[in-house]
């Protein structure tokens, strides 16, 4: 039997802190612009950077929580609190981002004067802070998951912002104020992409559903290829929490590779952590020699 485990590097847990803090000034500052210039997009923005902060705290509860130790009662410790959250408020941004829809409609029909200028100035802050947090993960981005998820999560607000930017530039050149309910609706829409993705991720895991990016027919195959290894069943691969993939399974081994299963298991131990990121694995060895279950003497 093989257990293996691995917690997210300690100086993740800095960085996050760091760029959860401008995340959220970014989310007050768009949000209260919102407000201030009447603009529906801003505010739109505003709720795709809640969304973007709150990876920023899933990321941040699974480092938390993988350092409390389990119990008689939760052996697993309180990785699974993650995942509820992240249900809770998969459920809340997609009602969030239908409530942007169903207000753009009211604005499409009855158009609001937004102060473009105003807009132009608070979208400019948010995309600089947006920036400067891109620039705190790039050097972290290749070697942590976590930091490199978040990366690409920021890099997403920028990209809306900007688009926001030129709609208050659009507004202020043609005098449409329709422009700002168009971008709305396409930040709405990719709200509800994100939402949507979060709650499918929630629900696979919370039903124990195989990882996203994991195909257990390679897992499989790669177990195989293993020197000793004759066939494998029962293979089992599921999700703890974001960070936390497990696998159970029972391998057959070579009669004549039986003094060698410590190393054996090892080896599949390190290749499913490095090739599939499974950090956690419960292997049951077997061998033809051995008698039937039920002809076993108890």
């Amino acid at each position: 039997m093989k257990h293996s485990h691995r917690h997210p590097a300690e100086h993740s847990s800095r960085i996050l802190k760091i760029a959860l803090g401008l995340t959220i000034c970014i989310f007050l500052i768009e949000f209260c612009g919102g407000l201030w210039t009447h603009s529906l997009a801003l505010m739109s923005d505003a709720w795709h950077v809640f969304i973007d902060a709150w990876a920023l705290v899933a990321s941040l509860i699974a480092i938390i929580l993988a350092q409390r130790p389990a119990s008689d009662r939760r052996t697993f410790g309180l990785h699974r609190m993650e995942v509820f959250a992240a249900f809770l408020n998969g459920v809340m941004v997609f009602a969030v981002a239908l409530a942007i829809f169903y207000a753009a409609i009211g604005r499409w029909r009855h158009p609001k004067p937004v102060d473009s200028r105003s807009l132009l100035a608070f979208a400019a802050i948010g995309l600089i802070l947006n920036l400067i947090v891109a620039k705190i993960f790039m050097p972290h981005s290749r070697g942590d998951i976590n930091i490199r998820g978040a990366f690409l999560h920021i890099l997403g607000d920028a990209m809306n912002t900007l688009a926001v930017i030129i709609a208050a530039g659009l507004m202020l050149w043609t005098g449409s104020q329709r422009i700002d309910t168009v971008v709305s609706c396409t930040i709405a829409f990719l709200i509800l992409l994100a939402a949507g993705h979060l709650l499918r991720e929630a629900f696979n895991t919370l039903l124990e559903g195989v990882p996203h990016g994991i195909d257990v027919a390679l897992v499989e195959k790669g177990i195989l290829r293993t020197e000793g290894v004759v066939s494998v069943h029962d293979l089992h691969v599921w999700s703890i929490c974001s960070h936390f993939n497990s696998l159970s399974g029972h391998v057959l081994i070579a009669d004549g590779s039986m003094p060698r299963q410590r190393e054996i298991l090892d080896k599949i131990g390190r290749m499913l952590r490095e090739r599939f990121g499974i950090s956690h694995s419960t292997i049951q060895v077997e061998s033809k020699a051995w008698p039937p279950a039920e002809e076993s003497p108890v």
